[in-house]
């Protein structure tokens, strides 16, 4: 009998010992498979700076130019006497429309009547325009505006010089070269007359 008990208590120990491995070998935990989403890529966009680019305008100072003769409309007319001399007042008018500017004392030739029943100028006169007045300044015409300048004459014969009948004048404007024909008349003595210079309407007398 000691020897069956041994033996029992001998297999109980060993089945013991096995149920303690299998239990051991269950509870042991299944190796965990971790599945990592793949990388998401992002995109980091740098800002574009967009440079808004303004017009900047500087103001500019508007250079005024010397009155063509092509834009410019010329009259004359009898002015007034006094003491054997009189004048004519020659005005000019602003055709363009933009402002130009007239300064100094106009040339003038002058000439006689034509053969042709006054058709066109006729011969050129032995007459000198002398400048004479005031000293020139600037003057300015608005579109339509007006200038004017006066010419003296005498009405008597000076130093044995007669007189000579005038039909019309060519006007010279400073700066451009150019002349304008205007019909007018007149009889100046003496081989000269005197020329002020370009001024404001109203503002010439001898």
């Amino acid at each position: 009998m000691g020897h069956l008990a041994g033996r029992r208590a001998l297999l109980l120990a060993v089945v013991l010992a096995g149920g303690a491995v299998l239990g051991a070998c269950s509870s042991s935990p299944k190796p965990v498979t971790h599945h990592h989403a793949p990388p998401t890529s992002t995109s980091t966009s740098t800002p574009t700076s967009t440079s808004t680019s303004s017009t900047s305008t500087v103001p500019t100072t508007s250079v005024e130019t010397t009155c063509s003769t092509g834009l410019l409309g010329i009259t004359a007319a009898p002015g007034g006497v006094a003491a054997g001399t009189s004048y004519i007042v020659f005005t000019l008018t602003n055709r363009g429309p933009t402002r130009c500017t007239l300064e100094g004392f106009p040339s003038l030739e002058f000439f006689g009547p034509s053969g042709a029943s006054g058709a066109g100028a006729g011969p050129k006169l032995s007459i000198t325009s002398m400048d004479g007045g005031e000293a020139p300044g600037l003057v300015t015409l608005a579109s339509d505006g007006t200038a004017e300048f006066i010419v003296v004459i005498n009405d008597v014969p000076v130093g044995g010089v007669g007189c000579s009948t005038v039909a019309s004048v060519d006007v010279a404007i400073p700066g451009t070269g150019e002349a304008l024909a205007v019909p007018v008349t007149m009889t100046p003595c003496g081989g000269s007359v005197t020329v002020d210079a370009f001024d404001a309407p109203g503002s010439e007398s001898p």
